[in-house]
C-alpha cells in the first residue's frame, strides 16, 4: 500500500502538461488498485470507472472493475465491462474464469461452463466441472496428487459431486485424501506431526430374544422355547496419522435369559476389540492401500462366572478400489482360540482339547449405493487343533444386502453358508468314512429397521440356523429378536 500511496502522490504533483491525462488515468487507476486491495469495493469502483473514462482501451482496468462490481454483486455490470475486455483482445486466463462467475451468477450454466471450458485453467476446469462438463474430470483429479491447496480444493469438489451422485465409498475417500491434504500443510507450517480424529460413533443397543432351541441341540432331545434379553454397547474412532489411517473398536454383549430351562450356562458375555491401520499406497483416492488388522475376543457364561474362551486373530489386508462405489477387500489371518480347561461348553463337547491355531484366506466384494449396499465374501479355514477330533478345512460363503426403502425404513437381508471337515480321528485306514465328519451349517436372516428420531430407531430382526452334521450334532434353531437401537 505504501508503494500505490507514493505512486499517487508522486503522479498527482507531477505538472507536465503534456502528460497530464496519463497521469490522472495512473493516479485513478492506482488509486482504485488500492481500494480493491483494502476490499472498499465501492470506492474502488468510482476511481476504476474514473480512470476507463480516461483510457477506455485498457483491459487491466476494466478487468479490476469488474472484480470490485462482481464483489458488489452487480452482475449485469460486470458482465458488460468482461464483454468490453473481451472486445479489447484481452485473452487473460482470468479474465475468462471471472466472466464463467458471473455468468453462473446471472443463471447462464451453459454459457458458463463453455467460458470456464476454455480458459485452460485449474479454476476454470473446476468450474466447467462443478457445472456438468464431465470432460474436465482428469483435469481436475491430476490435482489430487498435488501438495497444495489446489489439491485440497479439487478433493473437496470431487467429494461434493461423488455425494451429490450417490457415491458414498467415493466421496468418504475424498474426504479423507481433502482432510489428509490439510493436514500435510498445517504438519508443513507448524513442523508439527498431525493426529486427529477424522470420525467417533457409537451403538447401544436392547433387544428381546426369543429362540425356539435356546440350548442348540439336536430335534429329538429338543429343549423349551427360551426368551431372553440382550444388551449390546460399540464403540468406535478412525484417526488420521500422517497418511496412514487408524481403526479402533470396542463392543460388548451381555445375554440373561428370562424364560429358559438349563440354558444359564449359555448366558453369554462376550468383549471383542478391534485394532486396524490402512496405509494408501498413492495420494489418489481410487488407490489400493494395505494394512494390518487385529482383534482379540474373550467369551465367558453365567454372568462372567464362567470363562468359556479366549480368541486372537489378525493379519494383513489388502483394499482394492475397482470405482467410485466398488471395492475388493483381500485378507488373511492367522487365529489363535484357547477354550478355558473346565468350562461347561468344553467338558460337555469332548474329552478332547478342542484348543486350535488356524488360518484364514478371506476375499470379500463391497458394492455401495445410496440405497442399496451389499457385500458378498468368501472364506477358506484351516484349524490345527490339540485333539485330532477338532482338527478342521473348510469354506464359507456369506452375503449382506441393505436397502434404504424409505427415509425411515430400512431392510437388511444376509445369508451364509459354511462347510467344514473335522478330523480323522484315529487311523483313517482302519476306520474310513467314520473317522471324519462333515458339518454344514446355513443361516439366514432379515432385519427391519425404523427410524423414530436422529439417533433412535426400533429394530425387529429374525434369523434361522439349520446345522447338518452326523448323530447328535445337528441342530436348528429359529432367533426373533425385537428392541431398540441408539447411534451417535
Amino acid at each position: 500500500m505504501l508503494v500505490a500511496q507514493i505512486l499517487v502522490t508522486s503522479i498527482a504533483t507531477s505538472t507536465a502538461a503534456s502528460t497530464s491525462s496519463v497521469a490522472d488515468y495512473l493516479a485513478a487507476s492506482a488509486r482504485g488498485a488500492v481500494l480493491l486491495a483494502e476490499e472498499r469495493f465501492a470506492e474502488a469502483a468510482d476511481e476504476l470507472r474514473r480512470a476507463r473514462l480516461l483510457t477506455p482501451s485498457s483491459p487491466t482496468v476494466a478487468r479490476d472493475l469488474a472484480v470490485a462490481l462482481v464483489a458488489l454483486e452487480r452482475f449485469e455490470e460486470a458482465l458488460d465491462v468482461l464483454e468490453d475486455v473481451e472486445g479489447l483482445g484481452d485473452v487473460d486466463p482470468e479474465v475468462l474464469d471471472l466472466l464463467a462467475v458471473v455468468l453462473v451468477r446471472l443463471g447462464q450454466d451453459e454459457a458458463a461452463r463453455e467460458v470456464a471450458s476454455s480458459s485452460g485453467t485449474f479454476d476454470g476446469d473446476a468450474l466447467a466441472f462443478a457445472l456438468g462438463d464431465r470432460s474436465r474430470l482428469d483435469e481436475v483429479a491430476s490435482r489430487l496428487g498435488d501438495r497444495s491447496l489446489r489439491a485440497i480444493a479439487a478433493a473437496r469438489l470431487l467429494e461434493a459431486h461423488a455425494a451429490k451422485n450417490g457415491d458414498g465409498a467415493r466421496a468418504r475417500a475424498l474426504s479423507g485424501l481433502a482432510q489428509a491434504g490439510e493436514r500435510s500443510l498445517l504438519a508443513a507450517s507448524s513442523g508439527a506431526w498431525p493426529i486427529e480424529p477424522i470420525g467417533v460413533g457409537a451403538i447401544a443397543r436392547a433387544t428381546v430374544d426369543v429362540s425356539t432351541n435356546p440350548r442348540l441341540v439336536d430335534r429329538s432331545t429338543l429343549s423349551d422355547t427360551g426368551a431372553r434379553a440382550t444388551v449390546e454397547a460399540e464403540a468406535g474412532i478412525a484417526a488420521l496419522i500422517g497418511r496412514a489411517r487408524v481403526d479402533g473398536a470396542f463392543a460388548f454383549e451381555q445375554q440373561k435369559w428370562l424364560v429358559a430351562s438349563e440354558a444359564d450356562d449359555f448366558e453369554v458375555s462376550a468383549f471383542t476389540l478391534c485394532l486396524g491401520i490402512e496405509v494408501p499406497l498413492e495420494a489418489s483416492p481410487l488407490t489400493p492401500s494395505a494394512g494390518l488388522g487385529l482383534r482379540l475376543l474373550d467369551v465367558s457364561g453365567a454372568l462372567l462366572s464362567t470363562h468359556h474362551a479366549f480368541a486372537i486373530d489378525g493379519g494383513p489386508r489388502l483394499r482394492l478400489p475397482i470405482s467410485s462405489n466398488l471395492e475388493v477387500l483381500l485378507e488373511l489371518l492367522a487365529i489363535a482360540t484357547d477354550f478355558v480347561d473346565g468350562s461347561p461348553r468344553d467338558t460337555r463337547a469332548s474329552s478332547q482339547n478342542r484348543d486350535f491355531i488356524g488360518q484364514r484366506v478371506m476375499a470379500s466384494i463391497r458394492a455401495r449405493d445410496e440405497l442399496v449396499s451389499g457385500n458378498v465374501e468368501l472364506s477358506f479355514l484351516r484349524d490345527d487343533a490339540r485333539g485330532s477330533a477338532f482338527d478342521a478345512v473348510g469354506g464359507s460363503i456369506a452375503g449382506l444386502v441393505e436397502v434404504t426403502l424409505t427415509d425411515v425404513f430400512s431392510l437388511d437381508v444376509a445369508a451364509g453358508l459354511d462347510l467344514r471337515r473335522y478330523g480323522p480321528v484315529g487311523d483313517p485306514r482302519v476306520l474310513g468314512a467314520a473317522s471324519t465328519r462333515e458339518e454344514l451349517r446355513l443361516s439366514v436372516g432379515a432385519g427391519l429397521r425404523a427410524k423414530l428420531t436422529g439417533a433412535l430407531s426400533l429394530t425387529v430382526m429374525d434369523s434361522y440356523v439349520q446345522k447338518v452334521a452326523r448323530g447328535t450334532r445337528g441342530y436348528s434353531d429359529n432367533l426373533t429378536r425385537l428392541g431398540a437401537e441408539v447411534s451417535f
